[in-house]
């Protein structure tokens, strides 16, 4: 499973898979666009 939380009380955004660290973005939107295309909905 996907989630998206904030990464260790900074302004990042990280990205996890069964709690396996993936992504650490700057944005919110960008934490987003990885989960979409991870999950193959991407435009």
């Amino acid at each position: 499973m996907l989630t998206i939380e904030k990464y260790k009380g900074a302004r990042f955004w990280a990205v996890f898979r069964d709690g396996e660290l993936l992504a650490v973005t700057v944005y919110k939107r960008g934490a987003q666009a990885i989960v979409r295309a991870l999950e193959g909905k991407c435009k």
